[in-house]
C-alpha cells in the first residue's frame, strides 16, 4: 500500500488529451485516493479539490489541502497531491475528487491579442508561479468550475475566460512558489523529492541533518544551503512544521492523549512540543482540541 503513495524522484511529463472540439482540458476526477505522481506539464493548471484531505507538493512548496482548496499552477512547475492515509483503506468508503483545467495561450487563438484580453494576457505572462485563490474569488471560481461540466464547448470556453478575468483583477492570490526558485533542474528536483519522501515516511523518528545529507549525497553545509535556497526555510523548520501539521490533525480527529500524540509525531519532549505548537497555531494543544482550532 505504501508504494502507491511514493513520490517518484523525477517529475513525469503529463499530457491530458483534449476532448474533440475543445481547445483546453476540463476534467472531473474521482478516485479512492489521488494517484497522480510528481509531474509537470507545459500548460497552466487550475485545480479545485472537492473531496479529500492530504498533503500537496508544488515546486518548493508543501502544505495541507482539503475540500474547497483552489490553486493556480504555472507552466512546467512540478506538483502532486497525496491523500491522507485513511483514503488508502478500502473499508473507509472515502473518495478523492477534484476538478482540473489545463489550458495554454493557444486555447484563445488570436483572441488573446485583442485589446479586451490585455489584462488576461498580462496576467498569464506575469504569473508563472503558483498561488492559492481565496476569498470571494475562490467562491466565484469554484462555482463556475462546478457548473462547467454541464456546459457545451463554447460556453465552457467562455467560462474559462470569466475565470481568468476574475483572476486578472484579484487581490486574493497567495503566492506559494516564487519566480526565482521555480524551474527545478532534474537533479535538484530529485534531491528535494527524496527529502520530502523521507520526511513523510520517517517524521515520527529522530531525523538528523547528517542522515538527510547522506541521502542526497551532499555535505551537511551544502545540503543546508541548498534546502534554504529552494524552500525559503531551514530543514529543521520544515521538519517541525510537518510534524506539527500531523499532530494538529490527530488532536482534532482523535481523542488520543496529547503526550502520546507528541511522541507519535517525533517530539520527544512535551514542553518542547507545546512551545512549538503554540508558536505555530497561537493556542496550546489542549486548547486547540477544545476550541477546534482551524487546520491550516
Amino acid at each position: 500500500m505504501e508504494t502507491n503513495k511514493t513520490i517518484s524522484a523525477l517529475p513525469a511529463l503529463e499530457h491530458l488529451t483534449k476532448t474533440e472540439g475543445e481547445s483546453f482540458v476540463y476534467r472531473n476526477f474521482e478516485y479512492d485516493f489521488f494517484p497522480t505522481p510528481w509531474h509537470y506539464h507545459p500548460e497552466f493548471e487550475i485545480v479545485l479539490v472537492t473531496s479529500s484531505t492530504g498533503k500537496r507538493y508544488i515546486g518548493n512548496h508543501f502544505g495541507d489541502f482539503g475540500p474547497g482548496n483552489l490553486c493556480f499552477i504555472g507552466c512546467n512547475i512540478p506538483h502532486t497531491y497525496k491523500s491522507d492515509e485513511k483514503y488508502y483503506h478500502k473499508k473507509k468508503q472515502l473518495k478523492a475528487k477534484s476538478i482540473v483545467i489545463h489550458f495554454s495561450l493557444d486555447t484563445f487563438g488570436d483572441s488573446i491579442y485583442l485589446p479586451e484580453f490585455k489584462p488576461i494576457l498580462s496576467f498569464l505572462k506575469n504569473y508563472k508561479r503558483a498561488f492559492d485563490i481565496t476569498g470571494i474569488e475562490q467562491e466565484k471560481i469554484s462555482d463556475i468550475m462546478r457548473k462547467m461540466q454541464y456546459y457545451k464547448p463554447l460556453k465552457r470556453w467562455y467560462a474559462l475566460v470569466q475565470i481568468l478575468e476574475i483572476l486578472s483583477t484579484s487581490d486574493n492570490l497567495n503566492n506559494i512558489v516564487q519566480d526565482e526558485i521555480e524551474g527545478f533542474n532534474p537533479l535538484e528536483s530529485m534531491r528535494l523529492l527524496k527529502v520530502f519522501e523521507f520526511v513523510k515516511d520517517n517524521y515520527h523518528r529522530s531525523i538528523k541533518i547528517a542522515s538527510i545529507s547522506a541521502l542526497v549525497h551532499m555535505t551537511e553545509t551544502s545540503f543546508s544551503r541548498f534546502f534554504i535556497q529552494r524552500t525559503r526555510r531551514s530543514f529543521t523548520d520544515y521538519l517541525v512544521e510537518y510534524r506539527l501539521s500531523k499532530a494538529q490533525k490527530l488532536i482534532l480527529e482523535t481523542e488520543e492523549n496529547i503526550e502520546n500524540i507528541a511522541m507519535r509525531t517525533g517530539f520527544n519532549n512535551l514542553s518542547n512540543f507545546n512551545r512549538h505548537f503554540k508558536k505555530r497555531f497561537g493556542v496550546t494543544p489542549r486548547n486547540c482540541r477544545t476550541e477546534k482550532c482551524e487546520i491550516n
